[in-house]
């Protein structure tokens, strides 16, 4: 036990000799000339500018210096054969010098790789015996990874025993910035709900391309989120790269169109004056990649983003101006405009901008530019669903009147009987044909079959006054009854007109017509030859001419509406005059289905009256 402790006595001489630790944080010498005797001890730099080491958070304005210097003095007994160097985060690639000689080049040389703290080993033979170190550091050039993900420099910057250098400076640091940087996966998360959301209003409504545009923006807010992460994954490497451009500018090359495309859809603006120029302005964007390279210009994507969807916001002022959302709007947009323009004006003018590029908050590290993204993102995504659901209950709303209005026009159409059949197809909800019959005392049948021009709601209100026309009617011979119409209709169509056939028929089976503009009925196959007569609504004073027929035992009157002729199927054929024709023999109903089947365009209206066998 006694020669053990003798031996431990006698080695702490040894052990104290290698105890070197000597702080190189504070000031170092900086000249931004480049001049090969800058390594050398000999050289005189009292006169360069001062830096503070650890650089901090801009550790790359130190990347535009081209030459780094701070002189020590190792402490006396010194251990000079295990020494080693570590230095802090340095971006690019840098040669470093110890009393002029090359120890080794410093950094990453991929832009892809994250720099990080690293220890090089001193040689024996630089470090004199009086142990006075110059150490210079040679900027050689500076490849940097995207802005948001670079190691911020916190040191450390010493001179060890290489025992006990900090090896695993760089690895710590790497840690912590990946915790930092854990909000860029909620932040991708947020924006992965939000272009699901977007796509399920959509599929609610497939006319609302604006959400699909949104849902693009979001989706691509993420996916450059998650490959940015991808490198703090594997700092090492980053294999989403193709023709110098990583997949994350893709991405946000794609972002930076889909959300003013998203706005100008909002908006309902179809011009090309505002959307030619924002294409033209985003091309510049992926040009730059290509024909200046990656560089530090990866901020111009956002900085087109927000100035963007500023303008189009000021264009759509009229659209937003009448409720406070659209306030609400037009300063989310105003954030990432104001964030963009100060950090440029900060880049021309050398001085640091009002917006922090990331603030620390609880730990982790948050990007303003992704803030505002999101902020625009929720206040937009709001909008747009709030739309799409008032739309969507005033759409309800009006299919609501629509039914009613449906079940009101049923019930005003007369009901099919022994004698009448009748078939009735609307192309919409409601439509503008209509016929009526009325049992008159001397046993006739009085029949009216017309269509209004145009369709929906508003035709089917001009087929329910001409329904209580025809119900308060004054006479009941059929020329007399089209001028009746005719004088209801003449000041209230604004611009429209009726078509109407009015037929008598007895029961000896003679028919007397009038006809104002309708397609002339068919009987046993033929055509019946009759004036045409103006359509009503177009002259209050016209006049309607009557027209005599004979049906025979079993024989069918058959009227038609132009839904039947004009039927069209996909090769743009109509079904026309002579297919109706030859099948104006059958019943009401195959005459329709036929119509139908080739391709309804129009209201489809059939009626036929019978004479009976006895």
């Amino acid at each position: 036990m006694k020669i053990l402790i003798l031996a431990l006595l006698l080695a702490a001489p040894a052990v104290a000799q290698n105890a070197v630790w000597v702080d190189l944080q504070g000031d170092w010498r900086v000249s931004v000339e480049d001049r090969p005797e800058f390594a050398s001890p000999e050289f005189d730099d009292r006169s360069w500018q001062i830096a503070r080491a650890p650089f901090g958070e801009y550790s790359r304005t130190v990347g535009r210096r081209q030459w780094l210097r701070q002189r020590v003095t190792l402490p006396p007994g010194a251990n000079r054969l295990t020494l080693a160097l570590t230095l802090g985060t340095l971006q690019g690639v840098h040669q470093v010098f110890v009393n002029g000689r090359n120890i080794g080049d410093y950094g990453v040389s991929q832009d892809a790789q994250i720099a990080r703290p690293r220890t090089l080993g001193i040689p024996a033979e630089a470090v004199p015996e009086n142990g006075s170190l110059l150490i210079a550091i040679h900027a050689v050039f500076r490849k940097q990874i995207a802005p948001q993900l670079r190691l911020p420099d916190r040191g450390p910057y010493l001179v060890s025993a290489q025992a006990h250098a900090p090896l695993d400076a760089g690895r710590g640091a790497l840690e912590r910035h990946r915790l930092e940087h854990s909000p860029m996966l909620v932040i991708a998360v947020v924006h992965l709900g939000i272009a699901l959301i977007s796509i399920l209003g959509w599929s609610a409504d497939r006319r609302r391309r604006e959400l699909l545009w949104f849902a693009l923006y979001s989706a691509m807010q993420a996916a450059a989120q998650l490959s940015l992460l991808s490198i703090l994954a594997d700092p090492h490497a980053y294999p989403f790269r193709y023709w110098g451009v990583n997949i994350s500018t893709f991405f946000d090359m794609v972002a930076v169109i889909a959300l003013p495309e998203a706005l100008l859809h909002t908006l309902g603006y179809r011009s090309p004056w505002l959307r030619v120029p924002l294409w033209l302005g985003w091309s510049i964007f992926p040009a730059s990649l290509v024909f200046i390279g990656h560089k530090d210009n990866s901020y111009l994507g956002p900085s087109f983003l927000g100035c963007a969807v500023f303008c189009v916001g000021i264009v759509g002022w009229n659209s937003w101006r009448q409720d406070r959302e659209g306030l609400l709007l037009r300063l989310a947009l105003l954030l990432p405009a104001l964030e963009r323009v100060d950090y440029w004006i900060g880049q021309l003018l050398q001085q640091p901008a009002l917006f922090p590029r990331a603030f620390l908050a609880g730990g982790h590290r948050w990007h303003p530019n992704d803030i505002f993204s999101l902020i625009v993102s929720a206040v937009i995504l709001t909008l747009l669903l709030r739309r799409l659901v008032a739309e969507r209950q005033e759409r309800q709303r009006l299919s609501g009147e629509l039914e009613s209005a449906r079940i009101v026009q049923q019930f005003l159409l007369s009901k099919p009987t022994a004698a009448i059949d009748a078939v009735y197809e609307p192309a919409q909800e409601v439509g503008g044909d209509f016929y009526q019959s009325f049992a008159l005392a001397d046993g006739s049948l009085l029949l009216a079959v017309g269509d209004v021009s145009g369709k929906g709601l508003k035709a089917a209100m001009v087929v329910s006054m001409l329904a209580g026309a025809l119900r308060n009617r004054k006479s009941d011979e059929p020329a007399a009854l089209l001028r009746e119409l005719n004088a209801v209709v003449a000041d209230g169509l604004d611009g429209g007109f009726v078509t109407a056939a009015i037929a008598r028929c007895h029961a000896d089976g003679s028919v007397v017509l009038a006809n104002a503009g309708n397609p002339a009925p068919y009987v046993a196959g033929a055509e019946v030859s009759l004036d045409s007569g103006l359509p009503l609504g177009l002259d209050r004073d016209a006049e309607y001419p009557e027209h005599s027929l004979v049906l025979q035992p079993g024989e069918r009157l058959t009227f038609v509406s132009d839904g039947v002729v004009e039927a069209e199927n996909e090769q743009r054929e109509l079904f026309g005059f002579e297919r109706t024709r030859e099948i104006s023999g059958q019943s009401a109903h195959e005459i329709a289905e036929a119509a139908r089947a080739w391709g309804q365009n129009d209201d489809i209206t059939v009626v036929t009256v019978r004479r009976s066998t006895s």
